[in-house]
């Protein structure tokens, strides 16, 4: 929705001193090589040219001009997109002979160039080098037609456009054997990267200061590449050459950084290419075109923002107005080309007598073995528009868009529910939401009216538009300060729809009332500000109306009489006669910027499901999400009918529709768990009376869910609204922008809302702040913090502000990086450490912190398609490992990367001290080798990323906690006062609120003391040997680390056993009878069965260690707490676990796979416990043993401690958590 709005505003010229036929920048200045030439080497000696048929046959006039398409080039869409009215000229054309032509830039590129000008050399075609001369001669001309100081704002504000790289490789190095055999690609792309500097570097003092710079595509996709490179037959892209792209990609970000960061004033962007190519190339079919040839003329009205896209609907723009109501081309070929065969034709090789050459280059993806199609090259100039438009407002290109000011003079809200702020609160009405739990994370935890419980969709709009306050509602309190309407205020009432009849049930203000009190509203602001500056905010305003799904749900499919005589088509039609009227009357008080929301998806709203379908029912009710469609529909056409019929409206339907569909449908992919049942209370009907303080079962964290109560949305959702589509996330993140790094824009090609990075060493998004993905890889447990008790807290102005971006996974086992924001703003924490000097250094460091983890991050999702590393210790392979090329990187980028602060604060035995020899050993051995440790840990906090709380809490319990006084009041005031003395000291852990930071806890109570601190407990990542998800341990956060009884303080004698051969004993269980497991186990298997040896006590003479090596299996039943140290002691003893438990994480469960070399057993199949193991067959036994001697290495305790070792392995855990939080300025 914020890309159309955004869109919205350039196309009816929002932006002060943006009016028609005046471009938003002076010039576009364009280099590189055939994906951008316009022409450049149609005269020269070379084979890399394209001015003949059939190149150009859906240009212009049917002219090959040398463009190696079949039409336009993506430049040329970009061009028109930026509102030029003739593309930039190619340089060394005819038509630059017209020197007046070059005022508004020129087109250096030219075909088979490339970073390295050796590449050039090999087809006679312009080098970068001479690319960049060219432009020197340029501006000569420039300046003799315009003066000095003219050419200079010309220059400074044009925006320079680099596409090249891809020759370097395909055309260069792919080709050249000895290149080949002696330099790698990544270091050929290190050569590159010096290029590309010095490219730079000379643009810079030449004067450019707005440089942007494509990524290289997915090389391994281009047709010709497929077939060059992919074997015989091949009909798929060519991963080896893609994994180059993106490696290649990486270091153009980094160099970017760095290059911006060196070069005062430069504003440097990466644009993706990568990503949108990729993305037309694996599904086709979703990215076509919406618009048939004989409409081309009218590209830049029609750019690819989908005003109104509701399943198979066409989309409906309007621009000077230009409209379209056919249905859509979608591409249908893209692994071959267009031109002749479609597998290696290209330059003269693709000629008019070419055999095969398609009719319709529409429906491709390609037209020659290595170039777009005019229909690819125009979806993806609109992707670059949207980063782009981005890039101008960052760099405040708009004349008169300054810091601090919105782009737009006033926001007006009218409509229902979904809008509504407030302005309920004081009518006699059921439909209100001014008290608990709604707004419990709102700012100040206010129940402001909202149907929420934080911020509306509409709340968010706001703040990316550049409000600093949200629209008042027009009927509270804050109106009565009539300045506070000068930016627009708020009408819209819960239960309102386009039929005041509607409204009418509930008491609620009408849409004609509404109206009435804009009215009203228009007097008082013409009153403060006089006539003609009120026209220009009235007229310049945005207005946007929600509202509809109360008329159907509220009124319609309640009232049986109505069902029964009016269809839902007829009362669409209804409907829509309302919305005409309410458009003319809005029209005729002087709004020309409207945007109305299409309906949701209602029937899977949790309150339609309970109610419309049916007992029992978990699934959306079709039946109404089809009227929801055909509403759409209407809606779409009766706006196409209102923007013809009323001169100067800008009328745009915003899909909502399909968003929330999405969210509903793939919950996980947009970073939700729950989207059937809604927070509040039961989940299933509970909205505003019933969805109270007194509600039972209301969730402790709404973030999960996507509706907060039976109809509205949650805080997360609405966010997720206003990122609705795949461009919608790119805009936003770009615009406001997540990663900005002394000047240089990443563009985040990411997930659409908040999706995650763990879920277990498996898979990969955190969408770099660079423009890679790459395909996921398998899920598993791992998510990230919950912070909802960090949003409870809200740091003061005067204290270092902060966003923290965690990335949450789905429930399976694997390692994503998908980052997603959550922002914390924290009001209540004070801080000692909060002087100027403090925050200046701190904030200049987490721009640096974070972007060592991104990098990992990108290095990490890269690894999947890698092949294996060599490594001189260890290489993980085997099923033993979700994906252990994965957790292979990623544990090389921790070696390469992490930093750890451990807080010197606080004196043994309580803190920098812990047992070594007991079943509580691991937390003095981490503690001791953590303090010794050179290689991760930092003395320089600025330099950590993530921070160790050296605290004991088996110490606590020996010399803190009174011995059977049921007290642990005096271990919580411990581990509090800890915490309070070094966020008071430090300011590391209030600018995350502690998500940061780690302990580590082998004790039964180490998770109850986590939570003597709530955000120490609900935040921070918790190494914990007692596991249990029924006690608040949460995988996606937390680590589970291994239970290791050391008596004597050391392995010796513990590792190592017989052959599998020599094992008699089926099963072996000795120990003491506790907890709720061991109890079932000794009553159905206590010396019952020879080869099941189950055994309170062993009988005298027998010993422990001797009966787990003489045994295939070892029973590891929970006790009193789920972990048991006979777990490690089976993998020690190459004794295969059989875990018996309920609730239990099993330690490292991100990187290992426990059902390849263990047998996991429910409570209740414990009668069966014989059946299950003799099931398992001898040669799977075998596998199983053999894989638990190759794992059990991440088990072992040494000292000091070894590679891969179980000091590593938890390091690697808090490691991944840690790569799952973002933290960073506001």
């Amino acid at each position: 929705m914020f890309t159309s709005l955004i869109s919205f505003l350039v196309l009816t010229g929002f932006y002060v001193g943006f009016g028609t036929g005046q471009p938003l920048v002076p010039a576009l200045i364009i280099m590189g090589d055939s994906v951008v030439d316009a022409g450049n080497n149609n005269l020269r000696l070379t084979l890399v040219k394209a001015n003949f048929p059939p190149y150009g046959r859906d240009f212009l006039a049917h002219t090959a001009t040398g463009r190696f398409s079949n039409g336009k080039l993506a430049i040329d869409f970009t061009a028109e997109n930026l509102g030029f009215t003739s593309y930039p000229v190619a340089y060394l054309s005819q038509d630059a002979a017209n020197e007046t032509n070059l005022l508004t830039g020129a087109n250096f590129a030219s075909g088979a160039s490339g970073y390295h000008d050796g590449t050039s050399l090999l087809y006679n075609a312009i080098s970068l080098t001479q690319q960049v001369e060219n432009y020197k001669e340029y501006q000569s001309k420039v300046t003799s037609m315009v003066g000095r100081d003219k050419a200079n704002e010309i220059f400074k504000g044009a925006i320079h456009l680099l596409s090249t790289g891809s020759s370097d490789f395909l055309q260069s190095y792919y080709i050249n054997p000895i290149l080949n055999a002696i330099v790698t690609p990544d270091r050929f792309s290190d050569r590159l990267m010096r290029f590309y500097s010095t490219f730079i570097q000379n643009m810079y003092d030449l004067g450019a200061r707005r440089i942007g710079v494509t990524s290289l595509p997915p090389l391994g996709c281009l047709p010709a590449a497929i077939t060059m490179f992919g074997g015989i037959g091949s009909n798929t892209c060519v991963e080896r050459l893609n994994r180059d792209a993106v490696s290649f990609n990486t270091k153009l970000n980094n160099t970017s950084v760095n290059l911006a960061n060196k070069l005062p004033g430069l504003k440097l962007v990466v644009f993706d290419i990568y990503n949108p190519l990729l993305n037309m190339v694996m599904k086709p079919e979703e990215n076509g075109l919406v618009v048939e040839p004989e409409q081309w003329k009218h590209r830049f009205y029609a750019m690819h923002y989908r005003w109104v896209h509701v399943q198979m609907l066409p989309v409906t723009c309007f621009g000077t107005v230009f409209i379209h109501q056919k249905q859509p081309i979608v591409f249908f070929e893209s692994r071959r080309a267009c031109c002749g065969t479609g597998t290696t034709e290209t330059l003269f090789l693709c000629i008019a007598l070419s055999v095969g050459t398609c009719l319709n280059a529409s429906s491709y993806v390609f037209w020659d073995g290595f170039h777009l199609s005019e229909a690819a090259n125009r979806v993806l100039a609109d992707n670059l528009l949207v980063q782009l438009i981005s890039f101008l407002v960052l760099t405040g290109f708009y004349a008169g868009f300054g810091i601090g000011q919105p782009l737009v003079p006033a926001l007006i809200i009218m409509g229902d529910s979904v809008v509504d702020a407030g302005n309920n609160n004081l009518r006699l009405t059921l439909v209100k939401a001014n008290f608990p739990p709604y707004g419990r994370d709102f700012l100040a935890h206010t129940a402001t009216g909202r149907l929420s419980n934080g911020k509306l969709a509409i709340d968010f709009t706001a703040e990316n538009l550049g409000f600093t306050s949200y629209p008042v509602a027009y009927l509270s309190q804050d109106a009565a300060n009539e300045t506070n309407l000068l930016t627009g205020a708020n009408f819209a009432s819960g239960a309102s729809g386009y039929h005041d009849g509607t409204s009418l049930l509930y008491n609620a203000i009408s849409l004609t009332q509404q109206v009435e009190n804009y009215k009203e509203y228009q007097s008082k602001v013409t009153s403060m500000v006089g006539r003609d500056k009120a026209n220009e905010i009235f007229k310049g305003a945005i207005h946007l109306l929600s509202t509809g799904s109360s008329d159907f749900l509220q009124s319609y499919y309640i009232n049986p009489i109505l069902n029964a005589i009016v269809t839902p088509d007829r009362f669409s039609d209804r409907l829509m006669r309302f919305y005409s009227t309410f458009i003319q009357n809005m029209y005729d008080l002087g709004a020309r910027r409207i945007g109305v929301t299409s309906l949701p998806p209602l029937g899977c709203l949790p309150a339609a499901i309970t109610m419309f379908g049916g007992i029992g029912s978990n699934t959306c009710v079709e039946r109404l999400n089809r009227d929801a469609v055909s509403f759409n529909t209407k809606l779409n056409n009766t706006s196409v009918n209102l923007a013809n019929k009323l001169p100067g409206l800008k009328l745009v339907v915003f899909d909502i529709y399909n968003p929330l569909l999405n969210m509903v449908m793939k919950p996980e992919e947009n970073g939700f768990f729950e989207s059937r049942r809604a927070c509040c209370g039961t989940g299933t009907v509970e909205t505003s009376f019933l969805c109270n303080a007194l509600s039972v079962g209301t969730c402790s964290n709404a973030t999960s869910y996507v509706f907060w109560d039976g109809f509205h949305p949650s805080e997360a959702a609405n966010r997720c609204r206003i990122m609705s589509a795949y461009s919608s996330a790119k805009l936003f993140l770009f615009m406001v922008p997540l990663v900005l790094v002394s000047g240089f824009v990443f563009v985040n090609i990411g997930p659409k809302c908040p999706t995650s990075f763990l879920t277990s060493l498996s898979t990969t998004h955190i969408s770099p702040p660079l423009l890679l993905s790459s395909p996921s890889l398998p899920p598993a447990p791992a998510p990230a913090p919950s912070l909802q008790a960090a949003k409870e807290v809200s740091l003061p102005t005067s204290a270092l502000s902060t966003k923290v971006e965690s990335v949450q996974g789905d429930k399976n086992r694997t390692i994503q990086l998908n980052p997603i924001n959550i922002t914390l703003v924290s009001n209540n924490v004070t801080s000692t450490a909060s002087s100027e000097l403090m925050k200046k250094r701190v904030t200049k460091k987490i721009d640096k912190i974070e972007f060592e983890l991104q990098k990992a991050r990108v290095a990490i999702k890269a690894a999947s398609m890698d092949d294996p590393v060599d490594d001189p210790d260890y290489v993980p392979i085997g099923p033993m490992y979700w994906n252990a090329k994965v957790f292979h990187r990623s544990y090389l980028e921790m070696e390469k990367q992490f930093k750890i602060f451990v807080y010197k604060e606080g004196d043994p035995p309580l803190f920098h001290d812990g047992p070594c020899k007991s079943i509580y050993s691991m937390e003095g051995n981490f503690i001791y080798e953590m303090e010794r440790d050179t290689h991760f840990r930092t003395n320089n906090p600025d330099k950590a990323h993530a921070f160790y709380l050296p605290l004991s809490v088996v110490k606590m319990v020996r010399y803190v906690y009174q011995r059977d006084s049921h007290d642990f009041g005096p271990i919580r005031r411990t581990v509090r006062d800890y915490i309070d003395l070094v966020s008071d000291r430090y300011p590391y852990w209030n600018r995350s609120i502690g998500a940061d930071h780690f302990i580590l806890s082998c004790h039964d109570w180490g998770p109850e003391a986590s939570f003597s601190h709530p955000h120490l407990g609900q935040n921070s990542i918790r190494a914990l040997c007692n596991a249990n998800t029924s006690e608040r341990f949460k995988p996606r956060k937390d680590v589970s680390i291994p239970e290791i009884n050391l008596r004597t303080g050391s392995l010796k004698g513990l590792v190592g056993g017989p052959s599998p051969s020599i094992r008699p004993i089926l099963a072996f269980f000795a120990g003491g009878v506790h907890g709720p497991v061991r109890p079932v186990l000794l009553q159905h298997w206590e010396n019952k069965d020879n080869d099941i040896r189950v055994h309170k006590y062993l009988p005298k003479g027998t010993s422990y260690p001797d009966m787990m090596r003489s045994s295939k299996f070892c029973l590891c039943p929970s006790g009193y707490e789920v972990a048991s140290p006979r777990i490690v002691e089976a993998l020690y003893s190459g004794c295969v676990p059989v875990l018996i438990n309920s609730g239990y994480v099993p330690p490292f469960s991100d990187v290992l796979n426990w059902r390849s070399f263990s047998v996991i057993v429910s409570v209740e199949d414990i009668p069966k416990l014989k059946t299950i193991l003799t099931s398992i067959s001898p040669r799977q036994y075998l596998k199983m043993y053999r894989r638990v001697l190759k794992v059990r290495r991440h088990f072992e305790v040494n000292s000091p401690a070894k590679r891969f070792d179980v000091f590593h392995m938890i390091l690697h855990s808090i490691w991944v958590r840690r790569l799952n939080v973002r933290i960073r300025e506001v």
